[in-house]
């Protein structure tokens, strides 16, 4: 076996792009490190080891082995929950990628309107889980009133209610994966099939569906994991139009805003500092550290790495306990502090998505910088963070969706008699007192809504370019 010669490309690259940038291994991976082991290594590990105990509260946690275990597999209703789980995942995974290609490859035979047609399609994804619920229980219903039944009335319904849901808000998001991963396919391979005397249905099932098995495995594996997370004139009739004396012009917003004893527009301003707040951080940390990962090839950073992919496919529900335990010790429940667990529990999706597109950039413009006295801080910041830009939106607009929808980690981390965000303002109108105003509700729900299709519209573009670097080439 031939010596590595000193002055051979690997050895240069090592000597001006790796080395220098070990040396600021602080700077780029520590703080995303350290908020992840916050967020989600040590929460998962302590859930882990209580899930072997008896305990009140992680301090009184008393080992007793597999009996846990032993008690929730013997016990009917978790086998009945389980088989029910394993049921929905099934029809949810089935149903929704295949809708979501039939849609993406329909979107992409240059036909009009597909752009309107896929911000139609993706916009369900804006939408957070508790309005999502709210909406669809109104509209099954409605429904369902003319058979003179409701939605929990029989498990079936439900069922089928929540595959509905769930296949109407993921289905888009499915099909810009599903549309990137299409247009990434050479457009040579299409013609050397039709040159070869190809169909349209050969060229589907021997050229397309081979070349999107990495759409096709991460749609899945998504698809896998969020099915195991996861007045009057309403009540009468939920898809009549307002008229008459239905119509209340601007009284349900009024209401909506002033209802209750706590100001909507403080939850608002509380929304958006976290939201922003928690996103700021995600990028500049994720990023920094995805460039570390992609160009440094150390044990660490692989390690770092496949913890980040590990995280993607654990539900909140696994360490949600733990997680709200650790950042109440660590003073990190209020407004200004849960962006650091925000940045912790979603590092994985950032990472992941960068670590891509960072792989696809061209290596010799960040050593022409290097040789030209850029360190590794200026390198980033000055070459590799502008040509980050897709991804850097694409990753922006998922994780603002993600934060601002966001309803389970803010009501278990705040303090809830002093910080509310928007979606627990919505389940306090909704599931306060004894009669519940579905105008004011429904009216609060659209003012929720509308900031985050408005950053949609205006970015959009990006989405596909974003996923198409990060998530199909990575």
């Amino acid at each position: 076996m031939k010596k590595k010669k000193k002055n051979d490309f690997s050895a240069v690259n090592s000597m001006i792009i790796r080395r220098p940038m070990k040396r600021w291994f602080p700077v780029f991976i520590m703080p995303t490190f350290i908020c992840f082991i916050i967020g989600f290594v040590w929460p998962f590990i302590q859930g882990i080891y209580l899930s072997f105990c008896n305990f009140n509260t992680p301090k009184d946690a008393k080992w007793v082995g597999f009996s846990n275990y032993v008690k929730a597999f013997s016990d009917k209703g978790f086998q009945h929950a389980f088989w029910n789980t394993a049921a929905f995942a099934v029809v949810s995974i089935i149903l929704i990628n295949v809708l979501a290609f039939a849609i993406a490859y329909a979107l992409t035979q240059k036909m009009r309107g597909a752009n309107l047609f896929r911000t139609v399609f993706f916009m369900p994804n804006l939408i957070g889980g508790v309005v999502l619920g709210y909406i669809w229980s109104l509209i099954f219903d409605a429904i369902l009133k003319g058979y003179s039944t409701y939605l929990t009335a029989n498990a079936t319904y439900g069922f089928w209610g929540l595959v509905i849901l769930v296949a109407w808000q993921q289905i888009g998001y499915m099909m810009i994966i599903y549309i990137a991963g299409l247009q990434a396919i050479p457009e040579d391979l299409n013609e050397a099939a039709k040159i070869d005397g190809a169909n349209g249905a050969g060229i589907l099932f021997r050229v397309t569906i081979p070349n999107m098995m990495p759409s096709i495995t991460i749609c899945t594996f998504l698809t896998l994991t969020n099915s195991f997370k996861s007045n009057d004139a309403i009540n009468l009739n939920a898809f009549a139009l307002p008229g008459g004396d239905s119509f209340v012009g601007f009284d349900n917003y009024a209401k909506g805003m002033t209802f209750g004893n706590y100001p909507f527009m403080k939850s608002v301003g509380f929304s958006f500092f976290i939201t922003i707040a928690s996103v700021v951080l995600i990028l500049l940390f994720t990023s920094m550290s995805a460039w570390y990962i992609a160009r440094v090839d150390s044990l660490f950073a692989r390690i770092f790495y496949y913890l980040c992919l590990f995280s993607m496919i654990v539900p909140f529900q696994m360490v949600m306990f733990t997680l709200t335990f650790t950042a109440d010790r660590l003073k990190l429940n209020t407004p200004w502090t849960i962006p650091i667990v925000y940045l912790g529990f979603g590092a994985g999706l950032a990472i992941f998505m960068f670590v891509g597109f960072v792989k696809s950039l061209p290596l010799e413009i960040e050593e022409a910088a290097a040789i030209d006295g850029c360190g590794p801080f200026r390198t980033f910041f000055l070459v590799v963070l502008p040509m980050l830009k897709p991804t850097l939106i694409s990753v922006g607009i998922l994780e603002t969706m993600w934060v601002w929808n966001d309803y389970l980690l803010p009501y278990l981390v705040l303090d809830r008699t002093k910080y509310m965000t928007i979606p627990i303002h919505v389940q306090y109108l909704k599931g306060s007192y004894g009669s519940v105003d579905l105008g004011a509700t429904m009216a609060v729900i659209m003012l929720s809504i509308i900031p985050i299709i408005i950053v949609y519209i205006f970015c959009q573009k990006y989405i596909i370019k974003g996923v198409a670097a990060g998530a199909v080439k990575g």
